[in-house]
C-alpha cells in the first residue's frame, strides 16, 4: 500500500508518523513485560507482500486466523472476496490477472476510484498483492449499524472505565485510579426530542433557523429509509408514491436496485435504524420531531440488511456512490473495529469529490473501547455521544468509543493511530419519528453514536446553508466544528473531542473556551487513564492488554 504521511489532529502533543515510522519505533517497553508472550501468525509466508492488510494476512493461518473467522466466504469452494486497490492505468493488468483461472472472479468493480472486489482462492491473493500495480488488498468481512443502546442497563465494572484487571494494575501503578463521576449511565439520561436537541446545539437561534437548506443535499448510508407515507419528509404530491425531498437515485446496493427503477421497496428498512438517522437529520413534519434540514435532499443508500449487518465492500461502495450522486454530507452510523483498507479508500474518494463524512465512534467503550472504522479514518469526522443536556451540564455517555487510539487494536498496521473523536452529541434516549415498511409511523427512543452522529451530520449541512464556500472543503468544515465546540467540563478530551457541537457559534464563528481548559478534576484523571492505556498498547505484543 502506498505509504502516506498521516496529518489527523490530535489533542495531544504527542507526535503522529506514518505507517512505517510508528510500526518502525514502537516502544513496547512496560507494556511488552506485562503481556503474555504470542505467536504472530503468517499464513502467507514470512515476508507478505506490503500491499496486503494485515488483517488480510492473517486468513488461514495458525489457530484460524482472525481473517478466518469473519470472512465473506462465496460458492461451494467457500473462497473469500478480496477488496483491491490497484494503480491508475492498471485496469487491463487487473483483468488479465482475473481471466488466468477459472476460480477467480470479480465481485464488484468501481473505476473511478480504482477499488474492485475479487472473489479467489488465498493462495492467489499474495502472488497479485506482490505486483507493484496493486496499492492494497484487504479481507472482506461484515460491519453493521452501530448498535444501538436499547437497554442502558450500566455496563461499568470495577473501576468503571471498562479496564481489566491488568489494565488497572498498569494505571494504577502509574497514577491513581480515576473517578467515574461525569460518565453518564442510565439514571442520568433523560429524553429529549429533535426539537430539544436542536435547543442544547444552539441551531434554533434566528441565525440558524433562518437559513435556507433546501440546497443541501445529505446521504444516509445505513439500512434503508422508510418514508411513512410522506409523514417523514413531508410535501409528497397528492399523485406521487415519495416526496420529492427522496432522491429517485436513492439506492439498495445490496440488491442493485435504485428508488427510480423499483420505488421504495428499494429501500424497505424493517430494522429502523436508517430511517431513524434519517429523520433525525431531514424529517419535516413541522413538529418536535422537525429535522436540523428540514428541506434538505436526501439520497438514502442501503448497504446493511435487515439485521444491521452488510460487508465492508458494499458499505465502501455505498460511500462512493453517495459521493456520486452529489452528496455535500454523508452520514455513517455503522461500523466495525477492524479497520477496513477499502472503507478508508472510499472515504478519501469521497472527501476527494466534495463529500464530508461524518461517523459514529462506536457503542464498545468497555469491550474493543478505541473509535471505530470509518470514524477512525482521517477522511470522517467522528462523533461521540453524551446526554441529552447543555455542554456545561453534559455527561459522557458511558458506551461511547474512545481515543487516541493505539493503532495495534484493529490489525491497521497504525493507519488508526491517533484517531480521536472530533466532536460530541447528544446521543443518550434521543426520540424521533420513524417510519415503518407498511407506510405508517412511529415514535421510537434509541441511544447510541449512532443517534449523535446524524445531529453532527445536520449542522455540517448548516454549516454549508450558511456559507457556500464551505460545501466540498473537508478540512475547514472539521476545523470550524471543534473549533468551535462547547466544552464539556465533565469530559475528557479522549472521551468528546472539542465538546459538544455548537451550530450557531459554527456558522458565527463565535469564539469558545477549549475543552482541554475546563475539565473537572475527575475528568482530566479519567483522560489521563485512557491515554496511558493507549500508550501502552501501542507496542506489537500491547494489543492483547
Amino acid at each position: 500500500m502506498t505509504d502516506h504521511t498521516r496529518t489527523r489532529e490530535d489533542d495531544t502533543d504527542e507526535p503522529t508518523h506514518t505507517r512505517r515510522q510508528y510500526l518502525g519505533g514502537l516502544s513496547t517497553g512496560v507494556a511488552a513485560a506485562l503481556t503474555p508472550a504470542v505467536t504472530a501468525t503468517l499464513p502467507f509466508g514470512l515476508s507478505d507482500p506490503e500491499a496486503m492488510s494485515e488483517l488480510a494476512t492473517t486468513y488461514g493461518g495458525l489457530f484460524g486466523g482472525e481473517a478466518t473467522e469473519i470472512a465473506i466466504e462465496h460458492g461451494t469452494a467457500r473462497n473469500p472476496s478480496w477488496p483491491v486497490v490497484y494503480e491508475a492505468g492498471k485496469r487491463e493488468s487487473l483483468e488479465t490477472w482475473l481471466t488466468e483461472s477459472d476460480d477467480r472472479e470479480l465481485l464488484s468493480e468501481h473505476q473511478p476510484s480504482r477499488s474492485a472486489t475479487v472473489i479467489a482462492p488465498p493462495s492467489h491473493i499474495r502472488p497479485l498483492a506482490a505486483n507493484d500495480w496493486i496499492e492494497g488488498v484487504d479481507i472482506n468481512f461484515e460491519a453493521s449499524r452501530v448498535e444501538p443502546v436499547e437497554n442502558l442497563d450500566t455496563r461499568i465494572d470495577g473501576s468503571g472505565l471498562g479496564f481489566s484487571d491488568l489494565q488497572r494494575r498498569l494505571v494504577g501503578v502509574l497514577s491513581a485510579v480515576p473517578s467515574t463521576s461525569g460518565l453518564a449511565t442510565a439514571t442520568d439520561a433523560e429524553e429529549v426530542t429533535p426539537a430539544q436537541v436542536r435547543q442544547l446545539i444552539n441551531a434554533d437561534t434566528d441565525t440558524v433557523t433562518s437559513l435556507d437548506t433546501s440546497g443541501v443535499t445529505v446521504a444516509v448510508v445505513d439500512t434503508g429509509f422508510n418514508p411513512g407515507s410522506g409523514d417523514i419528509l413531508g410535501d409528497r404530491p397528492a399523485d406521487a408514491d415519495y416526496s420529492p425531498r427522496l432522491l429517485p437515485e436513492s439506492k439498495s446496493i445490496i440488491d442493485d436496485e435504485t428508488v427510480a427503477d423499483v420505488g421504495l421497496s428499494a429501500l424497505s428498512d424493517p430494522d429502523g435504524h436508517g430511517s431513524f438517522v434519517a429523520s433525525q437529520i431531514l424529517a419535516n413534519p413541522n413538529t418536535d420531531y422537525q429535522g436540523l434540514l428540514p428541506n434538505g435532499d436526501l439520497p438514502a443508500v442501503k448497504v446493511l440488511g435487515e439485521d444491521g449487518g452488510g460487508t465492508m465492500a458494499d458499505i465502501a461502495e455505498g460511500i462512493r456512490y453517495a459521493a456520486e450522486q452529489g452528496a455535500d454530507v454523508i452520514c455513517l452510523s455503522l461500523g466495525s473495529p477492524q479497520y477496513g483498507t477499502d472503507i478508508d479508500a472510499a472515504l478519501e474518494y469521497a472527501v476527494e469529490e466534495g463529500a464530508i463524512p461524518v461517523a459514529a465512534v462506536g457503542n464498545d467503550r468497555q469491550g474493543t473501547r478505541w473509535v471505530a472504522t470509518p470514524a477512525s479514518s482521517e477522511y470522517a469526522i467522528g462523533v461521540a455521544a453524551t446526554t441529552g443536556n447543555p455542554a456545561a451540564d453534559a455527561q459522557s455517555a458511558y458506551f461511547s468509543n474512545l481515543g487516541p487510539h493505539p493503532g495495534t487494536t484493529d490489525l491497521s498496521n497504525g493507519e488508526t493511530n491517533g484517531a480521536m473523536p472530533d466532536v460530541a452529541a447528544p446521543g443518550m434516549k434521543i426520540r424521533a419519528l420513524v417510519g415503518r415498511p407498511n407506510g405508517s409511523t412511529t415514535e421510537r427512543v434509541l441511544s447510541g453514536t449512532s443517534m449523535a452522529a446524524p445531529i453532527v451530520a445536520g449542522v455540517v449541512g448548516l454549516l454549508i446553508a450558511a456559507d457556500s464556500d464551505l460545501r466540498g472543503d473537508y478540512e475547514a468544515v472539521r476545523s470550524r466544528l471543534k473549533d468551535h465546540a462547547r466544552p464539556i467540563p465533565a469530559a475528557g478530551t479522549t472521551e468528546v473531542g472539542a465538546g459538544m457541537v455548537d451550530a450557531d457559534a459554527a456558522i458565527t464563528e463565535t469564539e469558545t473556551d477549549d475543552q482541554d481548559d475546563t475539565m473537572s478534576d475527575e475528568a482530566f484523571g479519567r483522560n489521563e487513564a485512557y491515554r496511558q492505556v493507549s500508550r501502552y498498547q501501542g507496542g506489537i505484543f500491547a494489543r492483547f492488554l
